[in-house]
């Protein structure tokens, strides 16, 4: 019996250590500069020690490719971002770096770029306080949120955390004013669906899409996931 209990600890031990090397950084986004109130706009949850890109929120950004690092010795998180053709991320030329504390409120890194439009409450300064995770990601604590889930190229039907690599949140009537479009996006869910109402820049003419997508080898979102997480 004891043997038996000592095999069942390595197993689980084994596990564990094989879970703690995988390690995701989490931002969630707020309006203030001292991360009080309301959590709102983008938030994102990216893994740690690989070349990460396609992971902006809609689609006229610029996708950059990014690196995200955790110095366990100083606490802190380390965002390096390169050029939208470093695919590798193997070039200190045309990188730029940012140093977030752990648990520490600082400004958001800009993981997504909106040159010609606004976020309703947000400035053009957003904030986040960082978080390390080990062994899958983590969303803003207590809110409802449209989560949208991006895997590596290969793990279509295969969504597990292994093959995780990025998420975009959307918190709750997220609207984005574009410009250049003349268009607003509004993000919200209802009846667990992951929806976004698409209006011209005077709120009409607006359709409604359901985003809500599942990990399916059979379609070309093979390797994403976009759901609503209830608080």
């Amino acid at each position: 019996m004891k043997l038996f209990l000592l095999i069942i600890y390595l197993i689980n031990l084994i596990n564990f250590s094989n879970c703690s090397t995988i390690l995701f950084a989490n931002f969630y986004s707020y309006p203030t500069s001292d991360c009080s109130g309301e959590s709102i706009g983008f938030g994102y949850s990216l893994k740690i020690d690989e070349c990460l890109g396609a992971f902006q929120p809609f689609q006229q950004v610029d996708d950059n490719f990014w690196k995200i690092e955790f110095n366990k010795e100083t606490n802190s998180i380390i965002t390096t971002r390169y050029s939208e053709w470093n695919f590798n991320c193997n070039s200190s030329s045309d990188t730029q770096q940012f140093i977030i504390q752990n648990n520490q409120c600082s400004i958001m890194p800009n993981f997504t770029v909106i040159e010609s439009g606004t976020i309703s409450g947000m400035s053009d300064i957003w904030y986040t306080r960082a978080s390390i995770s080990i062994g899958k990601p983590e969303y803003t604590p207590g809110y409802l949120l449209s989560v949208r889930e991006y895997y590596n190229d290969n793990s279509r039907g295969n969504c597990d955390t292994s093959n995780f690599q990025t998420a975009v949140t959307y918190s709750q009537n997220l609207k984005l004013s574009i410009e250049d479009t003349n268009e607003s996006e509004t993000w919200f869910c209802k009846n667990n669906q992951a929806l976004e109402n698409l209006c011209d820049f005077n709120g009409n003419n607006c359709q409604i899409f359901d985003n809500t997508i599942s990990c399916n080898p059979s379609k070309q979102s093979g390797n994403q996931n976009w759901y609503c997480v209830t608080p």
